[in-house]
């Protein structure tokens, strides 16, 4: 667990990373709530290890993939959140903010369609705070953190974001790793040993690092504006195959119970993730925006677009932040039925929001004023 609070005259935002699947909303306002902070001010982020504690979002049909709700571990989890946060805010220092980014090849993969599009940005934070305290430095990659579940499957482990902190922990910095755009992304090297994995992600990442290290760019922190904008997310009737599948009437059909059993999930979901928003802030040229799902690299591309025509210089799109509901791409990335591989049909059916949400998203962001 990490965080990092900043602040100026005109807003205050504090970020909390967690190594864990996911961040409900429900997990969100009670971290605030315990915390004293406002909700729109928090950002509570998972890095999405796969591999990582349970038992902490309720509903029968979730609980198959999550573990039994457990009320301790879910108090725990809520409380030690809270505590990071609460001690990032305390011990908060004057500092100078600088950016970058670079695009990093190979470390992750389009896992829906062979040569399918991949979100290839990493973007580097860096925050030089007064003299005696380690700087703190802030990365964002796109990318699953699945190789504990594939490879080691009764392992637990912080995957490679954990390692990508360790590594930056061990040249004195302290570390904060945001998620990119992971739907539809797998990373790279999961045909070897988990140790083997991690190393050679954690290696492609610090090669990025060390690239963007020698870009950065200073950024006027002391502007820091913060805004949230309420999501339209609800439970959509789930569908798995695009159109003009073969056979896709049969198919429906023979589909049904999956479908069935999906829809309940995603309802039952929804109960621990009913306020869901964008979460923007910016300072300076540098635009964070935190989305509660996993999204897709046509969704981040065109939340970056829009930024970077909004005049921001250092857009940073990050998954997974103040709540979760399943996968979004946009339309299009749904439609296309050369190839149908089980992790694109796992996908189409855990977008609980609707085939159109990624769209939704994107439209929200550009319409919401003060937003962008």
């Amino acid at each position: 667990m990490r965080a990092l609070h900043v602040e100026s005259d005109f807003g205050r935002l504090t970020i909390i990373v967690a190594d864990v699947c996911l961040v409900t909303s429900r997990m969100h306002v009670a971290i605030a709530k315990t915390a004293n902070i406002a909700p729109e001010s928090l950002h509570v982020c998972a890095t999405h290890t796969h591999s990582a504690t349970g038992c902490y979002w309720r509903g029968n049909l979730v609980e198959r993939f999550m573990g039994p709700f457990d009320p301790e571990v879910y108090s725990q989890l809520v409380d030690q959140l809270a505590q990071v946060g609460l001690d990032a805010s305390f011990n908060a220092s004057a500092g100078r903010l600088s950016a970058s980014s670079v695009r990093l090849s190979g470390a992750s993969v389009n896992r829906r369609e062979d040569e399918g599009a991949v979100d290839h940005t990493l973007t580097l934070l860096k925050f030089d705070v007064d003299e005696g305290s380690q700087p703190i430095c802030v990365v964002s990659f796109g990318a699953h953190a699945v190789g504990g579940v594939e490879l080691e499957p009764f392992t637990m482990t912080a995957d490679y974001p954990g390692e990508v902190c360790r590594r930056l922990e061990a040249c004195g910095y302290r570390p904060l790793f945001l998620l990119g755009a992971a739907a539809g992304t797998s990373p790279g090297w999961l045909n070897v040993s988990l140790d083997d994995h991690i190393n050679r992600m954690g290696d492609a990442i610090q090669h990025g690092i060390e690239r963007a290290e020698k870009q950065l760019t200073a950024i006027d922190g002391s502007t820091l504006r913060v805004r949230t904008h309420r999501l339209d997310a609800s439970a959509k009737p789930c569908r798995i195959l695009p159109e003009g599948t073969r056979h896709k009437a049969l198919l429906d059909v023979l589909s049904w119970p999956v479908r069935a059993l999906v829809d309940s999930m995603a309802r039952q979901g929804f109960q621990d993730n009913q306020e869901m928003s964008l979460n923007f802030a910016q300072l300076g040229e540098l635009a964070l925006l935190g989305v509660p799902c996993e999204i897709g690299p046509g969704v981040s591309q065109a939340l970056r677009d829009a930024l970077v025509s909004a005049g921001c210089q250092f857009p940073l799109i990050v998954s997974m932040c103040n709540g979760y509901s399943g996968y979004a791409h946009l339309p299009c990335d749904y439609q296309h039925h050369l190839q149908l591989p089980p992790l694109k049909l796992y996908e189409n059916a855990m977008s609980f929001a609707g085939w159109d949400f990624g769209r939704r998203i994107v439209s929200t962001a550009r319409a919401s004023p003060g937003l962008l």
